[in-house]
């Protein structure tokens, strides 16, 4: 039983046919980034500042009334196993509140999993904060998707124990073939349009190289926009650099496999990330990888073995990167087929699978994969 807010995107969660076994519950709270939306539109500065300040007041108070709320559904559901899949740490509040309802009803198995970096509280939240940590941490298990994660948690958080990590992993698909797929060298970029995932330094970079003499190029994004505005930024921006007839802007895709075996490279270009899906992606289609050294990258990429990481932010690396694999075949080729390889043996959904059965003390004969 997947519990998911009325208000979550669910486009990705649903773009294939949910097991005959899963089942989806959507419950009705009112959210923080709700009502800051709301404050933040208002048309008055005094007032918008007011409701901002209200909304944030509002935090705690809509934290212990959720406990009790998802107390109850633990109640009516009786669940064995309580996972919450956080986006980061602390992200989501109701990941956090439903963790502790959880762990409030005997014979359940909690485990927190936080699948980006934390980040450390502000000075004014301190108290509320550190008694919300130490209850997660004293009542459940935590999970990391990366080391990198883990030991971030451990950093700004208060947790005490050694979060376990399990890497995400993608389903296996046919092996194809690496190297340089046609006459035109494609740069590919899969994510969600927004600040965090920094499309803009890519399109910077992609016209540069256009500009001194790399003519046989083209940049494809594939994603949708979470943050308002900030694709059309982008696509204002490829206007202004004059590169429009070589930029493609796909939106989402519920089947992007296509593009990654198409592509020649896959470049990443976030600020923020705790161990991407589309790395491995990307990887599994034989396709280098150029990617900020964010999260966990570092643990997925093997630099100058899979592909390349480059400093955060870092225009003249992500050029340099570029033009090398531009210009070299025989190394895109080499990159892929090293990536596929690693995919095979580190990053497959079974081993995912393996990972949490042993966590929560199954068999393999109880295990679906599917």
């Amino acid at each position: 039983i997947v519990l998911i807010n009325k208000d979550d995107d669910v486009s990705i969660l649903l773009a294939g046919e949910l097991p005959a076994t899963v089942f989806i519950e959507k419950y009705n709270l009112l959210t923080i980034p709700n009502l800051l939306v709301g404050a933040k539109t208002h048309k008055i500065k005094i007032i918008r500042q007011i409701l901002v300040v209200f909304s944030q007041l509002l935090r705690y108070p809509l934290f212990i009334f959720s406990i009790f709320y998802f107390y109850a559904k633990m109640v009516r559901l009786n669940p064995d196993v309580f996972i919450a899949n956080n986006g980061g740490y602390p992200a989501g509040d109701y990941c956090r509140s439903a963790t502790i309802a959880a762990s409030l009803r005997s014979g359940i198995k909690v485990v927190h999993v936080v699948h980006n970096m934390a980040v450390a509280s502000p000075w004014f939240r301190v108290g509320f904060e550190w008694f919300i940590d130490r209850l997660i941490d004293s009542r459940s298990t935590l999970v990391a998707v990366s080391e990198r994660a883990a030991k971030q948690l451990n950093k700004v958080r208060w947790i005490k124990q050694n979060p376990i990590v399990v890497y995400n992993g993608v389903e296996m698909r046919p092996k194809k073939m690496a190297g340089k797929k046609g006459k035109v060298f494609t740069i590919l970029n899969v994510g969600y349009f927004g600040l965090v995932k920094n499309q803009k330094l890519l399109i910077d970079v992609f016209a540069s190289l256009v500009i001194k003499g790399h003519s046989e190029i083209r940049l494809t994004f594939i994603g949708a926009e979470t943050e308002e505005g900030y694709q059309e930024e982008c696509r204002k921006m490829v206007a202004e650099l004059g590169v429009e007839k070589l930029v493609n802007f796909l939106g989402f895709m519920e089947e992007p496999e296509v593009w990654y075996q198409e592509a020649d490279v896959f470049v990443l270009c976030s600020i923020i990330e705790g161990f991407p899906m589309t790395v491995l992606e990307a990887m599994r289609a034989s396709t280098p990888v150029i990617a900020t050294d964010v999260g966990g990258v570092g643990e997925q990429v093997s630099d100058g073995e899979t592909g390349f990481i480059i400093r955060e932010g870092d225009r003249k690396s992500l050029a340099e990167v570029l033009e090398i694999v531009i210009s070299d075949e025989n190394l895109c080729r080499r990159l892929g087929e090293s990536g596929r390889k690693r995919f095979e043996e580190r990053y497959t959904v079974e081993t995912m699978i393996s990972q949490y059965a042993k966590l929560l003390g199954l068999s393999g004969q109880n295990v679906i994969s599917k």
